[in-house]
Order: structure tokens, then C-alpha cells, then sequence
């Protein structure tokens, strides 16, 4: 065991493209989505610092806080490869702020991403859409459990605050309040939890609250329903170097998406945002 405070100030190689540490066995590729998340860890003991954005009541809703410089973009990073590793999931990235392509090279490996307004709203209305389907489907588990061919769809959303009027913020409540039975998991990122959102216990099922007085990209994970709390150090994805070496081993071996028989009137929606992907990868570079 390491010990003494300057261990949390040092950065935790990723496994998947750094030297490795002891936390390797953790991060599995190909992964599920149904396991645990492992993001980081504690440095002086070694422990996973994980998230769950499924599990056995459902889809989880994750929120992501703290000021600029804390590490935010560096967990986004992070939970961006842990969701693409699995074949069970979808990820939709969304980020009304950012003028420019989704950062870093994930777009790539994501169902979809988006910046602008427009591709923005069209994938908040398929997260909503895809909520609605699987709640009327008839199926006879009240959970949605994830398959690769019915996959839990993982909303992202940075800088959440900016959703604050309009269509896009009342389909936002409107998604989670719904997802959890319907495998649509959210994960949220800001530099506060935004006001507007809503304010039951159960809509929350986790926060990453970066740790104050500490350097980035340690988190303190709480658990909403318990209130327990554990604290750890985000893994450093921060290289774009690191995370073009990534991408490239899955490109080509995740299977195109295709939609489940409870989604197939979605398929031209879907084909709208796929539509917006290729321009936005396109004048990206990619």
C-alpha cells in the first residue's frame, strides 16, 4: 500500500494505454455495461473507483460537478471508453456549448454526437422516443436488461446548465424521469447541479464531486440513495495521443448498430442523426 498525500497528486495510468497498474484487471475490453464502470481508483489503496449506470433496478442517472480545471473533461474521457468497450450499450453525446467536434476522438466509436442545436434536439428526441417504445412494448420484465441487440442507450450531456429553456430542457426531465426502467442511463457534467432539475432522490442515482482542496481529477463518488461516499483518482486519459491509440484497436470491430423490433419506426430518425454524423466527421477531420 502507498501512503502519504502525495500519491493523490500523481496521475493513475489508464490500463488500456499506459504502463498499467494493479487496477488492469478492471478494465476488460470487450466490456458490459451491466458491471461495473471502474473509471479510476484510490491511490493508496488501490481500491476501484467505479460507476454504475445499470444494475439490476434499472438504468442509472449519473451527474458529474465541479469547477474548470478539476477534471471534468478528463472523467468524460474516461466513461467515454469504459462505454464504448461495451457491446451491450450505445453511447449519445451531446454538448450544447462546444463550438467545435466532440472531444476527443469518441465521436468515432459513439452511436452518435452532437454540438449543434439542431443534432442536439434530434437525439434528445430519440433518447425520449426510445423510452416511450420500450415502456409500451409489451415486453414481461418490468426492467430493461442490456443485450448487444437491445443495448442500453447512455445519454451524456456536457455542460447541462446550457439546456435550460425550451424543447431541449423539457425533453431532458422528461428523459430522466422515465429512463430508468426503459435502459436509457444519463450521465451529466457541470460545474453545479443545475437548479432546474428535478428534484426527487430517485432521479440522481450517483454524483462525482470533485474533491475540493486536491489536485485533478480526484472525485468524491456518492451514492445518492445510501449517501455513502468513497473518494478516488480519475484514470489519465488527458493525451489525445493515448486515446487515438484506443480508438483505433476498436474501430471496425464493434458490429454496426441496428434497431430492435420495438424501435424499428425509429429508423428514420436515426438515419437523420446518422445523416448529421458523417458532415460533423467529416469536417472534423475524421
Amino acid at each position: 500500500m502507498r501512503t502519504g498525500p502525495d500519491v493523490w497528486h500523481t496521475p493513475v495510468s489508464h490500463p488500456l494505454a499506459g504502463t498499467g497498474t494493479r487496477l488492469n484487471g478492471y478494465v476488460p475490453y470487450p466490456a458490459t455495461v451491466t458491471a461495473p464502470l471502474t473509471v479510476g481508483g484510490n491511490p493508496m489503496t488501490w481500491e476501484p473507483m467505479q460507476v454504475r449506470l445499470w444494475d439490476e433496478d434499472g438504468a442509472g442517472s449519473v451527474h458529474v460537478q465541479g469547477p474548470r480545471g478539476c477534471g471534468r473533461s478528463v472523467l468524460r474521457s474516461v466513461l467515454a471508453e469504459r462505454v464504448t468497450a461495451c457491446l451491450d450499450a450505445v453511447l449519445l453525446e451531446i454538448s450544447p456549448r462546444r463550438p467545435g467536434p466532440w472531444e476527443p476522438a469518441w465521436s468515432v466509436l459513439c452511436g452518435a454526437s452532437a454540438t449543434r442545436a439542431p443534432d442536439v434536439t434530434r437525439i434528445l428526441r430519440f433518447a425520449d422516443e426510445v423510452i416511450q417504445a420500450r415502456s409500451r412494448s409489451g415486453r414481461p420484465a418490468r426492467i430493461h436488461r442490456p443485450t448487444p441487440g437491445e443495448p442500453l442507450y447512455v445519454l451524456a450531456v456536457d455542460e447541462v446548465s446550457a439546456l435550460d429553456r425550451g424543447e431541449t430542457r423539457w425533453l431532458l426531465q422528461r428523459i430522466l424521469t422515465g429512463c430508468r426502467s426503459a435502459g436509457v442511463a444519463v450521465t451529466t457534467y457541470d460545474q453545479r447541479d443545475p437548479a432546474w432539475r428535478p428534484q426527487s432522490t430517485s432521479v440522481i442515482s450517483t454524483v462525482l464531486r470533485a474533491h475540493p482542496g486536491t489536485a485533478p481529477g480526484v472525485f468524491d463518488v456518492i451514492d445518492r440513495p445510501s449517501g455513502d461516499s468513497t473518494a478516488g483518482r480519475v484514470f489519465d486519459l488527458s493525451d489525445p495521443d493515448d486515446q487515438d491509440f484506443i480508438v483505433a484497436r476498436r474501430i471496425g470491430v464493434r458490429p454496426p448498430h441496428e434497431m430492435e423490433p420495438a424501435l424499428e419506426h425509429l429508423q428514420p430518425l436515426w438515419d437523420e442523426i446518422q445523416a448529421s454524423q458523417d458532415g460533423h466527421r467529416d469536417r472534423s477531420g475524421r
